[in-house]
């Protein structure tokens, strides 16, 4: 019984060396993470209470996918001072003795100034923000979220 060359090598690479898994066929394309829709940002939201008003709050993942950005770029961002630090946060938590910091929190104004900010200067979806470009952008948040925060509070 004699098999070809070629029969030979297909059988063996049906299977990933050393393992009894087969491999992936090569014409199936990899499956990348579609981008977040925009329209459901507004998805999840908390209610809690400021001032004796409710209000509905959503985390740095609906200001996310609201601005077409990943997570951690916003988080980034907040580090750097690039992007205005919410005035609303979720009490911290002690977990196994390490405090981990409450959520961060925005209003939906807050998200709609921010993603008004953002479209008027054609950012939104972006891959990439230049800050050096944009040095007022951050101000210009800040102010829209102080003007948000006072009638809150009023």
């Amino acid at each position: 019984m004699s098999t070809s060359i070629e029969d030979f090598f297909a059988e063996r690479d049906e299977f990933v060396p050393g393992s009894k898994q087969k491999r992936r066929q090569p014409d199936a394309a990899p499956t990348r993470a579609k981008r977040p829709d925009q329209s459901s940002w507004d998805s999840v939201s908390y209610m809690k209470k400021v001032n004796g008003k409710e209000v509905e709050f959503f985390t740095i993942g609906a200001l996310a996918k609201a601005l077409g950005k990943a997570e951690g770029s916003i988080r980034s961002w907040q580090t750097k001072g690039y992007m205005p630090n919410t005035p609303y946060r979720l009490p911290a938590k002690v977990v196994n003795g390490k405090t981990i910091a409450g959520r961060r929190l925005f209003t939906r104004s807050m998200i709609e100034s921010a993603v008004a900010t953002f479209a008027a200067r054609d950012l939104l979806d972006s891959p990439r923000v230049e800050w050096k470009n944009h040095r007022d952008l951050p101000i210009e948040i800040l102010e829209a979220w102080k003007k948000i925060q006072e009638n809150l509070s009023a």
